[in-house]
């Protein structure tokens, strides 16, 4: 019970720091569109030659980014988000674990790694998307969303799988966006580079390098060539495409992919992408060379509250508590990027279950 009244007070603190920095935005986000996007000014109006050189720097980079354009941006049919509701969670957990160690005869005690039978295939595959518990009387939009690309290259043994977590005024449009629009993206492109499994090891600096480029250019459509204002708002994606060989992971963001292992009859957790959040010292490092600041969101006495965000170096905005997304358009000028972080994993017999979620989940249970 103090566990419990612990975390309800976290979650009111919380909840506050969000209403505050969401007032801010909207009394600002007129301002400063202005200021950014038309002048080319300064936030703070300060004519320093550091914040200069910031800017500077970060419109070099979105040129150079805009120069590895292959075609014309095309037209973007807007669909909605594929929401679902009402189900219950624990059972979802349930059919998960059971589906995993469908290698097992019935009655068998044989553990699952020795089984002879095992097929590295996807036999089950499920979803589930719903609004989470903000407190007593609390209302919120689901921005979480999600994709399942079968198929994927063409190749009926590849899959694409991806969470996509929004934030911000308009978080839930964004995370739509990348739903309908970033895994066809993907798709396309590599096949055009001929790409069409993902198990040939030779070819996974290529794949790398391929959705690098194809995140990078999905992130500058939305931001330019979407009705979405992206100023203070956007979306994680975490994802990973699936061949009976290899998994590659590719992240931006705070949402996770976690692998459940069985071996000597004990289940074990292997997260198979990193939270990008401003404490990482990589990251971290990336922010404030490019003129951010990271720190927690001071309350009237001054009081730290929550995680470390990351801030304009003279305002309290964007207040973004991960260091890559897409959107976020005021936070990319100062660091925070849409470029993937990519791992491959290669798969045996011990893997039974990829488990996608938001940090929705893993803010509050450890992957184990």
């Amino acid at each position: 019970n103090k566990d419990i009244l612990e975390q309800q007070k976290q979650n009111i603190n919380e909840k506050k720091v969000d209403k505050n920095i969401e007032e801010k935005k909207e009394n600002l986000i007129e301002e400063i569109k202005k200021e950014i996007f038309e002048n080319g000014e300064n936030i703070n109006n300060k004519d320093t030659k550091e914040e200069k050189e910031a800017i500077n720097s970060d419109n070099k980079k979105k040129e150079e980014i805009k120069e590895i354009k292959k075609e014309e941006p095309k037209e973007i049919k807007k669909e909605e988000p594929k929401i679902q509701s009402g189900i219950n969670v624990g059972s979802f957990l349930d059919e998960i674990f059971k589906n995993s160690l469908l290698s097992v005869e019935p009655q068998s005690d044989i553990p699952p790694q020795t089984s002879n039978n095992i097929k590295k295939e996807v036999t089950h595959l499920d979803s589930i998307c719903k609004i989470g518990y903000a407190g007593p009387g609390v209302k919120k939009k689901n921005q979480d969303n999600f994709f399942i690309y079968k198929n994927f290259l063409d190749n009926n043994s590849t899959i694409y799988l991806g969470v996509c977590d929004g934030h911000g005024l308009f978080g839930h449009d964004i995370s739509g966006y990348l739903v309908n629009i970033l895994p066809q993206n993907l798709h396309s492109d590599l096949l055009k580079e001929n790409i069409t499994s993902i198990n040939n090891d030779s070819d996974y600096e290529k794949i790398s390098s391929i959705t690098s480029t194809t995140f990078v250019q999905t992130n500058l459509n939305l931001v330019n060539n979407s009705q979405i204002d992206c100023t203070y708002s956007g979306s994680t994606c975490s994802s990973l495409i699936f061949s009976p060989e290899k998994i590659i992971s590719i992240n931006v963001g705070d949402s996770r992919c976690v692998l459940g292992k069985f071996k000597d009859n004990k289940w074990t957790a292997k997260n198979i992408t990193r939270d990008h959040k401003p404490t990482e010292e990589d990251e971290k490092k990336r922010i404030i060379e490019k003129g951010g600041r990271i720190e927690a969101y001071k309350d009237e006495n001054g009081e730290h509250i929550g995680p470390e965000r990351v801030w304009l170096k003279g305002e309290d905005l964007p207040g973004l508590a991960m260091s890559r997304s897409f959107g976020d358009d005021v936070a990319h000028m100062i660091g925070v990027t849409s470029k993937p972080e990519i791992m491959e994993f290669k798969l045996n017999e011990e893997d039974k279950f990829i488990l996608l979620g938001s940090d929705g989940i893993f803010e509050f249970i450890a992957s184990d």
